[in-house]
């Protein structure tokens, strides 16, 4: 910093009042982080609540929802459908052409595991004895709780430096290939 530019910041600071810290008198500091009782307040800010829909978002929703029925319902109306039913009426649709009862069975399908979440939690992992278990990802090699080491695989280290390698080097166009050393003799 040059000398103007520090008596500049040091006028500023004095003509500011700043040389004592906000809310401290007579050279006494608050401890902000330390104590609790010393929080700052929370300033409530304009606007919608969380969790709050947007007002269009939910006029729209219900205008849908007052014409049609709900998607889950259609979705539901799909793969609850006898298959073959469901095959006679699309194959009626024009310009349907052929449609296989296959393809009829995989619409089914994915209607039913595209509902499914909204009806099921997802069960938990488990192992071969179908008892739950706790997900582990164990990134690094080595002994984890007891369990022998596994085979030397890639760490995060020796991924960074294969991507970091993998710049791309200027074509060598003095290969063999020009006196056809590939040719059938």
């Amino acid at each position: 910093m040059t000398g103007e530019a520090r008596l500049g910041v040091a006028a500023a600071v004095e003509a500011l009042d700043m040389a004592a810290p906000i809310g401290a008198s007579d050279g006494e500091q608050l401890d902000w982080l330390g104590n609790p009782e010393a929080a700052l307040p929370v300033e409530r800010k304009p606007g919608t609540r969380a969790g709050v829909p947007n007002r269009r978002t939910a006029r729209l929703r219900d205008y849908i929802l007052a014409r049609y029925r709900h998607p889950a319902e259609a979705l539901a109306a799909i793969y609850s459908m006898s298959t073959v039913d469901l095959h006679a009426q699309l194959r009626a649709l024009p310009g349907a052409g052929d449609v296989s009862a296959a393809e009829v069975l995989r619409i089914q399908v994915a209607a039913a595991g595209e509902l499914l979440p909204y009806l099921e939690a997802r069960r938990a992992p488990e192992n071969e004895a179908g008892e739950t278990v706790v997900p582990v990802l164990n990134i690094g090699v080595g002994v984890v709780s007891g369990a022998p080491a596994a085979p030397r695989g890639m760490s995060i280290d020796d991924i960074a430096k294969a991507q970091a390698d993998q710049a791309l080097s200027a074509a060598d166009d003095s290969g063999s290939h020009d006196e056809g050393s590939h040719d059938a003799g």
